[in-house]
């Protein structure tokens, strides 16, 4: 009978080395988990530095300088389409020096008039028999900032005398 009870005895305690073994190497993995987990603590700390520089930053202060950057960027914008406009006008002789005709010469300072207005795409509406005319009023489409705009332009003595050219949506009721 003894050698039953030590039979069941050695049978006890192999399952009992068998069970802390398994557990051990449970705890194991549970310890390298714990230790990945331990990287989350130095991002805590990160975010906490983060809030805090956030807080230190003057929100006003930076709006105006977002702002002031912006105009700045958008005035630098429309001098360079300026620049654009006068730089691919072809170099060529004074209209009245080809030996151009009246009508023509009154286009080209019509045009240049309004290039050095600042306005872009410009169509004279009118006709040959309209430019004839001294004075002249001529209707004139343009664009000016993006906008589409519309109106006359008078001529007097092959000079550019008055523009008055309005925004499309002002022509609305």
């Amino acid at each position: 009978m003894e050698i039953a009870l030590l039979g069941v005895l050695a049978l006890a305690l192999g399952i009992s080395h068998w069970a802390l073994w398994r557990i051990y190497s449970r705890l194991q993995r549970l310890e390298r988990g714990v230790a990945e987990l331990s990287d989350l603590n130095l991002l805590h700390e990160r975010m906490q530095a983060l809030a805090d520089t956030v807080q230190q930053v003057d929100a006003p202060r930076l709006r105006r300088e977002l702002e002031r950057i912006y105009d700045s960027l958008h005035v630098v914008d429309l001098s360079l389409q300026r620049l654009a406009d006068q730089t691919s006008r072809p170099v060529i002789p004074a209209v009245s020096e080809l030996g151009a005709s009246h009508a023509e010469q009154v286009r080209s300072r019509v045009r240049t008039q309004l290039r050095d207005e600042g306005y872009q795409s410009i169509r004279i509406l009118a006709g040959d028999h309209d430019l004839e005319a001294d004075p002249a009023t001529l209707r004139v489409e343009a664009q000016r900032q993006g906008l589409r705009v519309l109106g006359t332009v008078t001529v007097e003595r092959g000079l550019v005398v008055d523009v008055n050219l309005d925004p499309n949506y002002a022509l609305f009721p």
